[in-house]
């Protein structure tokens, strides 16, 4: 039996910068696990593959990243062998987190030790880039300037402690949705990308990275979601330093620099129909 934490993450800003010829986006993020996480426990079967989660609305056949991650795997490995897989869900499904992502890199470091594959962690990220662009990045922990269409990875210390506070509105973004739906032209200016290339040629200091943030989903989503401006407006109330959609949501977050203030924050802000977390990072 092996047991693996998934780890959720932020995006401290996303940018899309030019769409490429395979159809995917050219990006720009900085991507960082937090603690909030899901849990999984993979025992050994005979042959099949098998996933029992606790959230309803996870599937469980080949549309689970779980399962695709084991079937390359075994591929790769040329082992014929099954395992079931336990999910322990915390991380919202469609919130902009990347929970399937990650649980997908978990199985993938669980297959590995269960199945005795010895594979290294470049031989890890290559099927990793097959199943999804930013499941690489949950291979390990940490935070990441992120571009390509999400596989390449500049980890980075980020130079100040936050505390975050998430707030998922209960209802998920699809993913392709979004991607699908954003037609706005990003040629203009962005402080976001001048501030990440200084950054990397140690121009600037990390620590004003939350006065740069930038989303380019934030104002497509929105607009269909009016409940999304909402909620970063009563961020920015109680005292949010920055505030933020993650990923193309539905998840929001706002960055506080105590623990006390963001703990005061959430007890305000908690309201029916909204679900909500208090993080720090995972380095």
């Amino acid at each position: 039996m092996v047991t693996e934490k998934a780890y959720a993450k932020l995006n401290l800003g996303l940018k899309l910068l030019n769409r490429r010829s395979d159809g995917f986006w050219n990006i720009l993020s900085v991507m960082q696990t937090i603690d909030l996480y899901d849990t999984l426990i993979f025992k050994e079967r005979t042959q099949e593959i098998e996933i029992k989660c606790t959230a309803p609305d996870v599937p469980s056949d080949s549309e689970n990243l779980i399962v695709k991650a084991a079937q390359l795997m075994r591929k790769r490995l040329g082992v014929d062998r099954g395992v079931h897989v336990e999910v322990e869900k915390r991380i919202p499904v469609g919130g902009g987190l990347g929970g399937g992502s990650s649980d997908a890199a978990a199985t993938l470091r669980a297959l590995n030790r269960l199945w005795n594959g010895g594979l290294g962690r470049d031989e890890l990220f290559e099927i990793a880039s097959l199943i999804g662009s930013d499941v690489p990045f949950f291979l390990k922990s940490g935070t990441a300037i992120v571009s390509g269409r999400g596989e390449v990875l500049e980890y980075i210390n980020l130079p100040i402690r936050a505390y975050y506070v998430l707030i998922y509105p209960n209802f998920p973004v699809s993913t392709r949705w979004a991607y699908h739906n954003q037609k706005t032209s990003l040629t203009g200016e962005s402080k976001y990308v001048n501030f990440i290339d200084s950054w990397k040629e140690r121009k600037e200091d990390g620590r004003l990275l939350y006065r740069n943030l930038e989303n380019d989903f934030e104002r497509l989503v929105e607009i269909h979601y009016p409940i999304i401006r909402e909620i970063r407006e009563d961020l920015l109330s109680e005292g949010a330093i920055a505030v933020s959609l993650s990923g193309t949501g539905s998840t929001v977050y706002g960055v506080f620099k105590t623990l006390q203030r963001a703990q005061l924050a959430a007890a305000l802000l908690r309201k029916a129909g909204r679900t909500i977390f208090i993080c720090q990072p995972v380095c």
